[in-house]
């Protein structure tokens, strides 16, 4: 079995991968191999083996600026080719405005750096300045009161009043020199005792300042312990983190830019190296069917077909051509290469598989194929969940919301065009009791505005949050304690158009209402077993006016909860998994198909 991810949370992969093992087949899962995980494991009653793909070389990628430089070349003296500068113009557009995206996020991350070190060194300055002073008024207030306690020096010069006696005028003479004498000694012992209980009671004012002096001294020091601490790791995330990242993406930008077709290369490079790591891996495994997840192991089993005439099962998770491409410049050559290259493996395959009928129907009419087998991506519930009646302490418990607010929840990645947006442009029409969580990975593109639209809806109480995912088999029991879930899709591409997802299925597990778009799939789900309401593509009034109706009503919750609870008794993995197991039966059967090997290894 072939899948070019890391297998952290694959749920169709890993639901296969059991349904096939736990039915005595032998499976080795062969995915892509990521900086801490094991390279080998056992998950599931299965293995799970990861390898590390080639980064590509300066070799390579001087072979690729060769061949775009000789397809200009041709481009330009054929005959169609009337106008080349047109062709260069939209490079240009292109390369400049990923430089100006990346170059902004960089400077965005670098003026972090000095913003916040300046409001540190401020914060710093007035602390200091805020000891001293208490410090200088502390000695002040006590030099003061030292200096009014100082002894008045009050000098009596007695009347030295005369006599006709010498002695006795001399007796009377010195008698003030005598009361001078004794005053001066008494006022100098009182000053001496004065002083001394001056100077004693001035010891412990002095004494706390110099405590406080340390103490404060200690806490600078401790505050700049911390303030250099966050200053490293700041250094570290700016600088090396964004930088790292930046300099990733300018290197993208600046090969994009000169070479437009460098990311589709370096994706046809992966393509063929994962062939080529995953062709080593069936020599000596020895396989009697190749499962191959998408269109990017594709390839992989193309080339193990070619080697070892070992019959493969394309599984497409959505129609790979059509998908959401947010991020990726995608020409016409890359599209019209992975349409060549999907029609004639697709041809080679023993069978095919894909989510829906929708699907199915598109690419049966689109490459003149046989009809893939639809196996829906239900999930494996057991069935305690099925028989859960009313709120329990789940997600609305993990973020601390209270029992009468009314909780809508989002499943799925958190990326453009999944239906985010709509629902964060609805809340502003929504009442404050109705709270919104999304459950799920952020897109790194779609993390600023994310962010934008929830610091406006947070300011007075908080009302979006953001939780981290999962695990796939615990979603259904996470989102038992929620009110509604928001089956969101916007119709970018046909594959979204046609999606089926996950997310669905989970939340009609969970027992909830469901407000979805009018893709076709979804709508018919929603509507064969009367489980939720439908709004209009990307129109947030529309879906507030669903939400808003639902949230009013619980007579009309009651009715959708019950339809959900009828859609998991019908909607199960049972089910589908019987689809699978025929095929593998059939396959394994068919001696033109399965070789001589009929083991039952995938």
């Amino acid at each position: 079995m072939l899948v070019l991810n890391t297998f952290e949370n694959d749920s169709r992969v890993y639901r296969t991968a059991k349904t096939l093992s736990d039915n005595g087949h032998q499976v080795l899962l062969v995915c892509r191999y990521k900086e801490g995980l094991p390279r080998k494991e056992e998950v599931g009653g299965f293995e799970v083996e990861r390898v590390e793909l080639p980064r590509i070389t300066r070799k390579e990628l001087k072979e690729i600026a060769k061949k775009r430089a000789e397809l200009l070349i041709k481009q330009a003296l054929s005959e169609g080719q009337k106008n080349p500068s047109k062709r260069f113009i939209s490079i240009c557009k292109v390369g400049l405005y990923k430089f100006s995206y990346y170059t902004w996020k960089a400077i965005n991350g670098v003026l972090y750096l000095p913003i916040y070190l300046t409001l540190s060194l401020i914060n710093l300055f007035f602390r200091c300045c805020g000891l001293a002073e208490r410090c200088i008024g502390a000695f002040i207030r006590k030099s003061e009161t030292a200096m009014l306690s100082v002894i008045k020096a009050r000098w009596l010069i007695g009347y030295l009043a005369g006599s006709q006696n010498p002695i006795i005028s001399f007796l009377r003479g010195i008698q003030p020199l005598k009361s001078l004498f004794w005053y001066l000694r008494r006022r100098s012992m009182h000053f001496l005792a004065m002083s001394l209980r001056k100077l004693k009671a001035l010891y412990w004012p002095v004494r706390r300042v110099i405590l406080l002096s340390i103490r404060k001294v200690k806490n600078c020091y401790w505050f700049l312990r911390r303030q250099l601490l966050r200053l490293r790791n700041a250094i570290r995330r700016v600088w090396i983190v964004r930088l790292r990242w930046f300099s990733q993406r300018l290197k993208g930008t600046f090969l994009s830019f000169l070479f437009p077709d460098y990311s589709f290369e370096k994706r046809k490079f992966s393509y063929e190296a994962f062939g080529d790591l995953a062709l080593e891996r069936a020599r000596e495994f020895v396989p009697d069917i190749v499962h191959a997840h998408d269109f990017n192991t594709l390839i992989a089993a193309g080339k193990i077909y070619q080697e070892m005439a070992v019959p493969y099962i394309y599984d497409s998770h959505e129609l790979w051509v059509h998908r959401n491409r947010p991020t990726i410049v995608a020409g016409d050559e890359e599209r019209e290469w992975e349409a060549r290259v999907e029609k004639e493996l697709m041809i080679d395959a023993a069978a095919s598989i894909t989510v829906c009928d929708s699907i199915a129907d598109f690419l049966a009419k689109e490459y003149g194929v046989k009809r893939p087998i639809v196996v829906r991506n239900t999930p494996d519930v057991p069935p305690s969940y099925l028989s859960a009646e009313g709120k329990t302490t789940h997600l609305r418990h993990r973020l601390g919301l209270a029992e009468d607010d009314f909780v809508m929840v989002y499943v799925g990645r958190i990326a453009a065009n999944r239906g985010v947006e709509d629902i964060l442009g609805a809340m502003k029409l929504l009442p404050p009791q109705v709270k919104f969580v999304a459950l799920g990975a952020m897109a790194p593109h779609f993390e600023g505005v994310f962010r934008r639209y929830s610091l406006k809806l947070n300011k007075r109480t908080k009302r979006v949050f953001l939780h981290p995912p999962v695990p796939s088999d615990e979603v259904s029991e996470v989102l038992l304690g929620c009110d509604l879930s928001l089956v969101t899709m916007n119709q970018a591409c046909l594959s979204y158009l046609f999606a089926l997802p996950n997310k669905l299925f989970e939340s009609i597990h969970a027992g909830l209402p469901i407000v979805g778009p009018d893709s076709p799939e979804i709508k018919r789900i929603l509507e064969r077993y009367n489980c939720g309401l439908v709004y209009k593509d990307r129109n947030s009034a529309d879906l507030a006016k669903k939400i808003e109706t639902i949230f009013k009503s619980s007579s009309l919750i009651s009715e959708l909860r019950e339809g959900s609870r009828r859609a998991a008794q019908d909607l199960t993995w049972e089910k589908e998994k019987r689809v699978l197991l025929d095929l593998y039966s059939e396959l394994l059967e068919d001696p033109s198909l399965a070789g001589d090997f009929a083991r039952g290894t995938v």
